[in-house]
């Protein structure tokens, strides 16, 4: 008995053929090695091949069909009178990955796997990024879609769970007719968030829909604006979406979202443990916050923005808040304890008027406020602009001002608006 060996990775399968030998095999049995957990009787299919008298090109033909479905690393075979065997090497796991159904809200995602299974029997769940066996599963949903009436477009996209964050999967997608939200309805909500929660569902209308992404961004937005409010223990249950309906060439998704607000947090105290050169008073009046306030998020934030200007206005460039918040979850209170870290002043390096007329730079140059070494604070900067509204200057000229961390300056830089 003779037999042939070939193997080769599958970049080698997909490059130009040698020249064809002109030898034939004729093997009583065609089996497939190595494809663990998949459905042989599919992949003999897409191979193409039957018992019989065969050549080399046929063989390796069919070998190549098989790599093109994207499902292997690496693929050989090996023929003789009793057997072609075709050897294939599973894929690593970053090569096929879970699919998800992005924006198909016509049905459930287990509903809409089992309806692709049945017309691509060999898919099972994971999908690499391309191949024949990817173009075979856009077809059947493309045919599904056809089905409604739907002329679309589908595309297997990578997915990640965050932006920016490592390919985690492959969200299947249709790309055409355009799937967008629609209008977003709040049920749970007072009358004193409508405003509030108007604008948050004109701000996501229009948007593109995607199920995982549309369901995370209404949540977030909508826990925002009552923790905004003071509501800490806010929470939301998962959005439901509304069957598409026509508008024009593309369809709008309608969302319903259940809000639980929980009870409103107020402020019972505020620790402001001063640093030189700012006072406690001076801190206290920069907060904007006091005892008996709600307890809001966008309050704190701002607060935090504030008393850092605070030491930032007297050059401390670098300055910057943290804050500790102990939260009574019994009494629905908060005790906030700022922390602050001023770091080293700034001084003025120079003013660069040169693109300025003469006048103007003369005027920079001789004002003893703006000359160099002086501290780099909020009344310096005052200054700049003080000197350019009088010389009716605002409009036209761009006001630069660049800092050097390592030698603790700020240089202003003015330019003529283009």
């Amino acid at each position: 008995m003779r037999t042939l060996l070939r193997s080769f990775a599958l970049l080698a399968a997909l490059s130009p053929a040698l020249p064809v030998v002109a030898q034939t095999y004729t093997p009583k049995t065609i089996r497939i090695e190595g494809a663990t957990g998949m459905d042989t009787d599919q992949l003999l299919g897409i191979a193409n091949l039957k018992p019989g008298t065969l050549s080399k090109e046929q063989i390796e033909g069919a070998l190549q069909r098989l790599g093109d479905t994207g499902m292997f690393t690496d693929l050989s075979y090996t023929v003789s009178s009793e057997a072609l065997v075709f050897k294939v090497t599973a894929p690593a796991t970053s090569r096929s990955l879970p699919v998800r159904y992005a924006n198909f809200v016509w049905w459930r995602p287990e509903e809409l796997e089992k309806l692709v299974e049945a017309r691509v029997p060999i898919f099972q769940g994971k999908l690499p990024f391309s191949g024949t066996l990817t173009e075979q599963v856009e077809a059947a949903l493309t045919a599904l879609l056809g089905e409604k009436g739907i002329d679309a477009k589908v595309e297997a996209v990578q997915s990640t769970d965050v932006a920016g964050g490592p390919v985690t999967g492959v969200a299947l997608t249709i790309t055409r007719p355009e799937i967008l939200v629609g209008q977003t309805h709040v049920e749970g909500a007072s009358p004193a968030f409508t405003a509030k929660l108007d604008v948050m569902g004109r701000s996501i209308a229009g948007q593109d829909f995607g199920i995982e992404e549309t369901s995370r961004t209404i949540r977030q937005r909508l826990s925002d604006i009552y923790e905004d409010a003071g509501y800490l223990d806010v929470a939301n249950d998962p959005p439901s979406f509304a069957p598409p309906r026509k508008d024009m060439d593309r369809f709008l998704i309608d969302a319903t979202v259940v809000v639980h607000p929980g009870e409103m947090y107020r402020i019972t105290q505020i620790d402001l443990p001063a640093v030189p050169p700012v006072s406690a008073a001076e801190l206290a009046k920069a907060a904007g916050i006091k005892t008996g306030d709600p307890a809001g998020a966008a309050a704190l934030r701002l607060a935090k923005g504030e008393l850092a200007k605070a030491y930032q206005d007297r050059g401390y460039l670098d300055a910057f808040a943290t804050e500790e918040t102990n939260k009574d979850s019994a009494a629905h209170t908060v005790v906030y304890s700022f922390h602050f870290t001023p770091g080293e002043v700034y001084h003025l390096a120079g003013v660069d008027a040169t693109a300025l007329p003469p006048d103007v730079q003369k005027t920079f140059a001789n004002d003893p406020e703006l000359r160099p070494g002086v501290v780099a604070s909020a009344e310096m900067k005052q200054e700049v602009f003080q000197i350019l509204h009088e010389k009716n200057l605002l409009q036209s000229v761009k006001v630069q001002m660049d800092t050097d961390s390592a030698q603790r300056t700020l240089k202003v830089v003015l330019g003529v608006k283009r």
